[in-house]
């Protein structure tokens, strides 16, 4: 439902509802995080005992929602016999600290089914860095990310980047601004717009929540704002969580 005025309610209208991937669902988290919104919401296995786990889905209006695709645990349960091994579920909206997100959440040693045999649990805090809610990761293979096309509004452009703890082996991320091609020109490709290719822009490793991007030492956006652009990321052994354009 939605409000104006907190008075008057739109009719009720379901908005996410379970697959053969979630079995069913027994509470969530839902707030506002920049540009879209964000679910934390508890998958249960209703088959069997009843535990349940937090999964991650985002909606840019909070009418239609994507399921991350692997439907992996955002916060799993704890081990047997923990004192959040048989269930948890969020608690609220996480609390920004700094650089690190606080996110409270309550678990239960026992799934729900068993509950009458003790409801034993306790309230818990998971933390992590701002804006790191899903990562796109590559391997020993170089991995490539391309945006979709936007108008390019700032002048600096950083990254929110993690790299695997292997020194030994080759690792790094690189980004380029990209166009379409002129008019009739192949319009299945984009091409890199000169000076912000892949091979002028400086190696970026390390982790970082906002680690500036670079171009032969170069910084400045500022020929580019206004245009339609397209972002292109190679990452090789890296993890890369958002991207922001800043003014």
């Amino acid at each position: 439902m939605s409000s104006t005025d907190l008075v008057r309610w739109s009719y009720p209208r379901t908005v996410m509802y379970p697959d053969e991937r979630d079995i069913d669902y027994d509470q969530c988290v839902v707030f506002r995080y920049g540009s879209h919104w964000i679910m934390l919401y508890s998958a249960m296995d209703g088959d069997h005992d009843g535990s349940n786990e937090i999964r991650f889905a985002s909606s840019p209006d909070g009418l239609h929602w994507t399921r991350f695709y692997t439907r992996e645990p955002y916060l799993g349960r704890g081990g047997q016999g923990e004192w959040n091994g048989g269930q948890v579920f969020g608690a609220c909206p996480p609390v920004r600290v700094g650089e690190d997100l606080y996110q409270y959440y309550s678990g239960t040693v026992n799934p729900q089914h068993m509950l009458a045999q003790g409801s034993m649990g306790g309230i818990g805090l998971s933390v992590v860095k701002a804006d790191r809610f899903v990562e796109q990761r590559a391997g020993e293979e170089p991995g490539y990310l391309l945006t979709k096309e936007f108008i390019l509004e700032g002048r600096r452009l950083s990254v929110n980047v993690v790299m695997n703890n292997m020194p030994y082996k080759e690792q790094g991320m690189k980004v380029e601004i990209v166009s379409h091609p002129p008019l009739g020109g192949h319009s299945g490709s984009v091409q890199a717009i000169e000076g912000y290719t892949l091979d002028d822009c400086d190696l970026i490793k390390g982790a970082d929540t906002q680690r500036t991007v670079t171009w032969n030492g170069n910084s400045d956006l500022s020929p580019l704002v206004g245009k339609p652009v397209y972002v292109r990321f190679k990452l090789q052994n890296m993890g890369l969580f958002s991207f922001t354009i800043h003014s």
